[in-house]
């Protein structure tokens, strides 16, 4: 196969691509038309009223609403989507994340009290009482 078939043949793929990318999609053409018979609302109530159907979890239509079809969401973007109807979850918010820097604070200082023997030029370990006797008050692993 020469170069020049492949570079025609990856225009094509490319114009194909593009042409895929930007035709309205299946879901838009898929959402179904307002309700033919409206509820009127009485001559003596203000405000603004509209009514529609809610056709997201109608199997027949395949376009859904946004976060409203967990399944295929992510689930952590899923509840960070409507926070602002659920600040019931606030709370629970605060303590993850209260939770996480304890854990990342018991991890760090539980690594920096670990002490890996690396330099074995001395035959004793670090913790060796007779090696740190003379200077273990300076240590950072002192409790």
């Amino acid at each position: 196969m020469s170069l020049s078939r492949f570079s025609n043949n990856s225009k094509k793929i490319f114009q194909r691509l593009l042409i895929m990318r930007f035709s309205p999609s299946n879901t838009t053409r898929n959402i179904p038309n307002p309700a033919l018979r409206q509820v009127c609302v009485p001559r003596s109530e203000e405000g603004f009223f509209k009514y529609e159907r809610d056709w997201s979890r109608d199997k027949r239509y395949v376009g859904q609403k946004l976060g409203d079809t967990p399944t295929r969401q992510v689930f952590f973007l899923m509840l960070l989507r409507k926070l602002g109807h659920t600040y019931e979850l606030y709370p629970l918010f605060v303590l993850y994340g209260i939770f996480f820097v304890f854990l990342c604070i018991t991890v760090y200082v539980s690594f920096e009290r670990v002490e890996i023997w690396l330099d074995r030029s001395n035959p004793r370990p670090p913790w060796d009482w007779e090696r740190v006797r003379d200077t273990y008050w300076k240590l950072p692993t002192l409790a």
